[in-house]
C-alpha cells in the first residue's frame, strides 16, 4: 500500500511540475515583457499565467499592469483587485495601490484615485520608504492638479521635492512649473 501511494505521489508530481514551471516562466515572462515596454507579449503571457494558477498574485499583479500600460483600464482593475486579494506583504500591497491610483486616475475617478494614492503614501511612510512616499505625493499632486486645486497640488509637489534624490526631482520641479505656467 505504501509502495502504491509512493508512486500515484510521484505521478502527480510529474504531471503537475511543468505546469507550475510554465506557470513561473510565464510570470517571469509576463514582467519581462512588461519591463521591455512590449505589453501585448505582456498580455499573452500573463493570461496564460493566470489561466494556469488563478490565485498567484504575481501572474494577476502583471496582468493588470499590462492592460494598465495600453489603457484598458477596466481590465486592469479586474486584475489588479484580484492580486490586491492574494498579498499581504506591505511591500506588495505599496506596488498594488500604486498602480489601482493610477488606473482610477486614468479612468478619471479621481476620488478613488485618491483613496489608494493615499493607502500607498500611509504603507510607504509606516515603511520608511521616502522613493516611495516622494512618488505618492506626486500622485496625489497630480490628481489635485487634475480636480484644478493647484495650489493644493503645489502643496504636495513640495513636500515631495523635500523627500526626493536630487536625480529624481526633475519631473516635479516640470510639474511646479506647469502649474505656475498655467496660474501665468
Amino acid at each position: 500500500m505504501k509502495h502504491n501511494l509512493f508512486l500515484v505521489m510521484i505521478m502527480v508530481l510529474a504531471v503537475l511540475t511543468p505546469y507550475q514551471a510554465k506557470a513561473g516562466q510565464e510570470i517571469d515572462n509576463c514582467f519581462a515583457y512588461t519591463n521591455a515596454g512590449d505589453y501585448q507579449r505582456a498580455i499573452e503571457a500573463g493570461k496564460k499565467a493566470v489561466e494556469l494558477y488563478p490565485k498567484d498574485g504575481d501572474a494577476n499583479f502583471c496582468l493588470g499592469d499590462a492592460y494598465r500600460s495600453i489603457g484598458q483600464f477596466k481590465l486592469a482593475l479586474t486584475y489588479l483587485k484580484e492580486a490586491e486579494r492574494f498579498f499581504t506583504s506591505k511591500q506588495y500591497l505599496i506596488s498594488i495601490y500604486n498602480k489601482l491610483g493610477l488606473v482610477f486616475s486614468g479612468m478619471g475617478d479621481y476620488d478613488n484615485a485618491l483613496f489608494y494614492d493615499n493607502k500607498h503614501l500611509f504603507l510607504t511612510r509606516k515603511l520608511g520608504n521616502r522613493k516611495g512616499e516622494a512618488s505618492a505625493l506626486n500622485n496625489i499632486a497630480l490628481i489635485f492638479e487634475e480636480k484644478g486645486m493647484t495650489d493644493k497640488a503645489l502643496g504636495y509637489y513640495e513636500e515631495s521635492l523635500n523627500l526626493s534624490d536630487e536625480k529624481d526631482k526633475a519631473a516635479t520641479y516640470n510639474n511646479i512649473g506647469s502649474i505656475y505656467y498655467q496660474k501665468g
